[in-house]
């Protein structure tokens, strides 16, 4: 310990992961820079971005309750 306070690695879920991800890239940082990171590829961080931007979108668009459980598992899928 130093200075009398004990520090703990946290191990991220890979969906905290994505989501901070996301937020980084957001933010405008450099998607080489968010994927060196998060250990990830470049196409990895551009996968998880446009994953978002589709079910933000779509969630946006006014999906119905019934059908927003496990959005986001399979985009390729029409959402209907």
């Amino acid at each position: 310990m130093v200075g009398g306070r004990g520090l703990a690695l946290v191990e991220m879920s890979k969906v905290e992961q994505r989501y901070r991800a996301v937020l980084a890239v957001r933010a405008s940082d450099r998607i080489s820079e968010v994927a060196h990171r998060f250990e990830v590829s470049r196409q990895s961080v551009h996968t998880y971005d446009l994953r978002h931007a589709a079910v933000s979108t779509w969630l946006n668009g006014g999906v119905p309750t019934h059908r927003r459980r496990g959005v986001g598992r399979a985009v390729h899928r029409d959402p209907v």
